[in-house]
């Protein structure tokens, strides 16, 4: 499909995307995906193996969940007292089978609206997937990864049909050992992020977007302080003691990276709107206090300890940052941008340790 002589962009979506995103397909990107397939500017991919790895990992996520819930209720049974909340999922063992049936469909249904285009592995190049393996490339890297064969016989699939269409294919994966794939799969190339797959779409097709983008920079100072404001809004709890957060401060709002996800045109006079991906990292400080219990005393007839002393101290630690900017302007001078909304979607609770920070422990 072609938009004002422009080719539509082709993309493949790894199931680490939606599993990152908690299968929520209202998240503005997913949006914004739809939106520039229905325009004509995109078309998605997906194979049929990328499919079964998904409903897996919703199932493995379901039973998880389960669990979690189970292990709750202990530590929550003092709720069962409160009418309101004595019937919740709490209390109430959950119907895995059903819940991951109404996730596939939502799943399902996320396809049929993108207009998604299912791919069969059994296109896939059987004897060249062995040969990345044994050459430990990509997706495989160091180690030869078996469990990398998935995205392997996916990938061999996407290039087979690229390369029968004569088209380019963006790959979207979180997972760092896809990067490099294009080294044999000469038709596909990694990102990182829909985001950035979206901004390429933006850019590619909206003549208004190095505009958008210029006004973003000469207003991040405000959106740097909008974002601190939300994030001190956030729930900031205690998660490696018995105590609480009772104040925090930010220190540090870092470097903001921002993806033009979607940009929209005014009409009648009325302003263009931008929609922008942002992420940042945010230092802060964070005062607690939790009991001691190094210093307490065990009670052998009740069989607790009992703590004598409060530790009150500050710590200091960061928080990868995912927020979502939408902004009015207008398109000749004074351009007067507007921001109409900027939304924290991750995390939506700040986990405090008293620990050094070892780093964020994502593949």
């Amino acid at each position: 499909m072609e938009t004002d002589g422009l080719k539509a962009l082709n993309v493949f979506v790894d199931s680490s995307v939606f599993i990152g995103k908690n299968y929520r397909y209202e998240h503005p990107s997913f949006v914004a995906l739809k939106d520039a397939v229905s325009a004509g500017r995109a078309n998605l991919l997906i194979t049929d193996i990328t499919i079964e790895e998904v409903k897996a990992h919703i199932d493995n996520d379901v039973s998880e969940s389960s669990q979690a819930l189970k292990k709750v209720r202990g530590a929550a049974k003092i709720l069962r007292n409160i009418a309101t909340l004595s019937d919740s999922a709490i209390f109430n063992d959950i119907d895995s089978a059903s819940v991951g049936e109404e996730l596939y469909k939502q799943f399902e249904q996320f396809l049929t609206d993108a207009s998604a285009v299912i791919i069969s592995v059994s296109e896939a190049d059987t004897r060249f997937v062995f040969y990345c393996y044994f050459k430990c490339s990509a997706p495989f890297g160091e180690g030869k990864k078996k469990s990398e064969f998935p995205d392997a016989f996916a990938l061999s699939a996407l290039n087979e049909w690229a390369e029968s269409e004569q088209k380019d294919v963006f790959v979207i994966s979180q997972d760092s050992d896809m990067s490099g794939i294009e080294v044999d799969f000469p038709r596909l190339s990694a990102l990182g992020s829909l985001e950035e797959f979206l901004g390429k779409v933006t850019s590619y097709f909206e003549e208004l977007a190095p505009l958008a983008q210029q006004l973003l920079e000469d207003n991040l100072g405000q959106i740097a302080d909008i974002l601190e404001e939300r994030f001190q809004w956030l729930g900031f709890v205690l998660v490696d003691q018995d105590g609480d957060v009772n104040e925090t401060r930010v220190t540090e709002v870092g470097e903001i990276s921002a993806y033009l996800i979607s940009l929209t045109h005014g009409s009648n006079g009325e302003p263009a709107e931008a929609r922008f991906e942002l992420t940042t990292t945010i230092a802060y400080e964070a005062d607690v206090s939790y009991d001691n219990l190094e210093t307490a005393s065990y009670d052998s007839e009740d069989k607790v300890l009992i703590p004598w002393e409060t530790v009150e101290r500050t710590v200091e630690s960061s928080e990868i940052v995912q927020a979502d900017l939408r902004f009015t302007f207008n398109t000749t001078e004074p351009h007067n941008l507007e921001i109409e909304e900027l939304d924290l979607h991750t995390p939506k609770d700040v986990s405090v340790s008293t620990e050094e920070d070892d780093g964020w422990p994502y593949k």
